[in-house]
Protein backbone atom coordinates (compact mmCIF):
# COMPACT_ATOMS: atom_id res chain seq x y z
CA UNK A 1 0.00 0.00 0.00
CA UNK A 2 1.37 3.43 -0.83
CA UNK A 3 1.96 6.00 1.91
CA UNK A 4 0.02 4.73 4.90
CA UNK A 5 0.87 7.68 7.12
CA UNK A 6 -1.44 10.12 5.36
CA UNK A 7 -4.76 9.57 3.66
CA UNK A 8 -4.09 5.84 3.32
CA UNK A 9 -3.85 5.25 7.07
CA UNK A 10 -7.56 4.69 7.55
CA UNK A 11 -7.72 2.22 4.65
CA UNK A 12 -4.64 0.42 5.96
CA UNK A 13 -6.24 0.03 9.40
CA UNK A 14 -9.45 -1.32 7.84
CA UNK A 15 -7.46 -3.86 5.83
CA UNK A 16 -5.55 -4.89 8.94
CA UNK A 17 -8.80 -5.27 10.87
CA UNK A 18 -10.01 -7.60 8.09
CA UNK A 19 -6.91 -9.77 8.54
CA UNK A 20 -4.96 -8.54 5.50
CA UNK A 21 -1.19 -8.02 5.55
CA UNK A 22 -0.25 -4.41 4.79
CA UNK A 23 3.18 -3.01 3.95
CA UNK A 24 4.15 0.64 3.55
CA UNK A 25 5.54 1.36 0.09
CA UNK A 26 7.28 4.75 -0.03
CA UNK A 27 6.15 7.03 -2.85
CA UNK A 28 9.63 7.20 -4.37
CA UNK A 29 9.72 3.41 -4.77
CA UNK A 30 6.35 3.27 -6.52
CA UNK A 31 7.34 6.22 -8.74
CA UNK A 32 10.55 4.43 -9.72
CA UNK A 33 8.63 1.23 -10.46
CA UNK A 34 6.09 3.20 -12.52
CA UNK A 35 8.86 4.83 -14.55
CA UNK A 36 10.63 1.52 -15.21
CA UNK A 37 7.41 -0.34 -15.98
CA UNK A 38 5.69 2.12 -18.33
CA UNK A 39 8.62 4.15 -19.63
CA UNK A 40 7.01 7.37 -18.40
CA UNK A 41 6.04 8.76 -15.03
CA UNK A 42 2.35 9.47 -15.77
CA UNK A 43 0.32 8.68 -12.71
CA UNK A 44 -3.03 7.02 -13.33
CA UNK A 45 -4.95 4.84 -10.89
CA UNK A 46 -4.19 1.68 -12.84
CA UNK A 47 -0.50 2.50 -13.30
CA UNK A 48 -0.14 3.64 -9.71
CA UNK A 49 -1.77 0.52 -8.27
CA UNK A 50 0.37 -1.73 -10.42
CA UNK A 51 3.58 0.13 -9.59
CA UNK A 52 2.86 -0.01 -5.83
CA UNK A 53 2.26 -3.77 -6.10
CA UNK A 54 5.46 -4.30 -8.12
CA UNK A 55 7.48 -2.22 -5.66
CA UNK A 56 5.99 -4.13 -2.71
CA UNK A 57 6.85 -7.51 -4.20
CA UNK A 58 10.39 -6.60 -5.25
CA UNK A 59 11.52 -4.38 -2.37
CA UNK A 60 13.09 -5.73 0.78
CA UNK A 61 12.88 -4.14 4.19
CA UNK A 62 9.46 -2.52 3.77
CA UNK A 63 7.66 -1.58 6.97
CA UNK A 64 4.97 -4.13 7.83
CA UNK A 65 2.06 -2.53 9.63
CA UNK A 66 0.06 -3.85 12.54
CA UNK A 67 -3.39 -2.96 13.87
CA UNK A 68 -3.51 0.33 15.84
CA UNK A 69 -6.11 0.06 18.64
CA UNK A 70 -5.78 3.76 19.52
CA UNK A 71 -6.73 4.75 15.99
CA UNK A 72 -9.70 2.38 16.13
CA UNK A 73 -10.86 3.97 19.40
CA UNK A 74 -10.57 7.46 17.89
CA UNK A 75 -12.52 6.33 14.83
CA UNK A 76 -15.29 4.97 17.08
CA UNK A 77 -15.44 8.23 19.05
CA UNK A 78 -15.53 10.25 15.85
CA UNK A 79 -18.32 8.08 14.41
CA UNK A 80 -20.29 8.44 17.65
CA UNK A 81 -19.89 12.23 17.57
CA UNK A 82 -21.02 12.33 13.93
CA UNK A 83 -24.12 10.34 14.88
CA UNK A 84 -24.90 12.72 17.77
CA UNK A 85 -24.54 15.75 15.50
CA UNK A 86 -26.75 14.10 12.86
CA UNK A 87 -29.45 13.39 15.45
CA UNK A 88 -29.30 16.93 16.82
CA UNK A 89 -29.64 18.48 13.37
CA UNK A 90 -32.51 16.10 12.65
CA UNK A 91 -34.26 17.09 15.91
CA UNK A 92 -33.91 20.80 15.20
CA UNK A 93 -35.21 20.25 11.68
CA UNK A 94 -38.22 18.34 12.94
CA UNK A 95 -38.95 21.00 15.54
CA UNK A 96 -39.35 23.62 12.83
CA UNK A 97 -41.44 26.45 14.19
CA UNK A 98 -43.22 24.43 16.86
CA UNK A 99 -43.72 25.89 20.28
CA UNK A 100 -43.69 23.82 23.46
CA UNK A 101 -44.55 24.51 27.06
CA UNK A 102 -41.51 25.30 29.20
CA UNK A 103 -41.65 23.30 32.42
CA UNK A 104 -38.41 24.76 33.83
CA UNK A 105 -39.61 27.40 36.17
CA UNK A 106 -41.46 30.35 34.64
CA UNK A 107 -43.57 28.31 32.28
CA UNK A 108 -44.86 29.76 29.04
CA UNK A 109 -44.42 28.77 25.44
CA UNK A 110 -40.94 28.38 24.00
CA UNK A 111 -39.79 28.07 20.40
CA UNK A 112 -38.54 24.45 20.32
CA UNK A 113 -36.05 24.95 17.46
CA UNK A 114 -34.47 27.93 19.25
CA UNK A 115 -34.28 26.03 22.53
CA UNK A 116 -32.61 23.02 20.88
CA UNK A 117 -30.12 25.17 19.01
CA UNK A 118 -29.12 26.84 22.30
CA UNK A 119 -28.49 23.46 23.89
CA UNK A 120 -31.45 23.49 26.28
Amino acid sequence: MGTVDGAGRSLAQQLLADGEQVVDVPARLSARARLLDTGHNRKTDANDGHSVAVAAVRAKQLRVLDHDPQLEALRMLSDHRDELVRRRVQSVGRAGGRRVWDERGGGGAVDLAAALSQGC
